[in-house]
């Protein structure tokens, strides 16, 4: 009998793939993962912050020492990871190449737009990232400061889109996201303010967007003040035609308001930290 429950709890073991296997780090990782798989588990963890489980999931000699990989130079200053695609590019029994496209918000350094390629091996059953190539990387920039005044959101203020198109901006307060309407995004692709590169997760030919259609915006200005490379989401159910989050513009505008003289400050927001991802 004793022989019969032994049996049982290996099947159900094996059944149900509750099987671990340690990497060399000593920290557990679950095996029969695929290469897109383990990039992707790769960065779920770093943004809700398992620095251990990533760091694991990596045989990177420069990214070799755990104090430098979770420093505000490395991975510790991502908060939020949007992945566009990702696709394996080739595999073999030992390696594999694989490409993801993504956005990170990095409250450490600049945020930013990444096409990046990942390099793995296989040891024993896991895959592990062997070498990490950026192949196009497009941070936000910003230049300049606005004195926008955040509390009279009702009013439109005039805003430039990629150099070239002037539109009635309003702020909605809450919010950290900007918004273009369906008709102004097609009056934009129409006219060529915004080129196909500049979409993320739509057809060009696409007629019914929906709220999750994210472009990128070459350039953002209001005044003195501008963005580059920063997204916007498409809403066909807009009726303004540029909505743009006050929280977005209190966080790159780096403006804050004083409780005492309720004065616009400017703070410096010449951040010139980088990081090799």
């Amino acid at each position: 009998m004793k022989k019969l429950i032994t049996s049982l709890i290996v099947l159900t073991i094996i059944a149900t793939g509750c099987t671990n296997n340690s990497s060399e780090n000593g920290s557990a990782i679950k095996i029969h993962e695929t290469p897109v798989s383990t990039v992707t588990s790769f960065f779920n963890e770093i943004e809700s912050g398992e620095y251990q489980k990533a760091y694991d999931r990596q045989k990177v000699e420069s990214w070799s020492n755990y104090d430098k990989f979770t420093s505000s130079n490395g991975y510790a200053g991502i908060t939020n990871i949007e992945i566009f695609k990702i696709k394996l590019i080739e595999q073999t029994d030992s390696s594999a190449l694989v490409y993801m496209h993504y956005f990170a918000e990095d409250s450490e350094n600049k945020d930013g737009f990444y096409k990046q390629n990942f390099n793995l091996i296989k040891d024993g059953e896991n895959w592990f990232i062997k070498k990490s190539t950026v192949i196009n990387r497009r941070r936000i920039t910003t230049t300049g400061y606005s004195d926008v005044d955040y509390a009279n959101n009702n009013t439109s203020i005039k805003a430039t889109i990629n150099k070239t198109k002037e539109i009635d901006m309003f702020l909605e307060m809450d919010s950290d996201k900007i918004e273009i309407s369906e008709s102004m995004f097609e009056e934009l692709v129409a006219n060529g303010v915004i080129e196909t590169d500049d979409i993320l997760n739509m057809n060009i030919n696409n007629n019914n967007p929906n709220n999750n259609n994210l472009i990128v915006l070459k350039s953002f200005k209001l005044g003195e003040f501008k963005l580059e490379n920063i997204p916007a989401t498409i809403n066909e159910k807009a009726i303004q035609s540029l909505v743009v989050g006050e929280n977005l513009l209190r966080k790159y505008n780096r403006n804050t308001t004083t409780s005492e003289e309720e004065e616009l400050i400017a703070i410096d927001n010449n951040n010139t930290s980088t990081k090799s991802m």
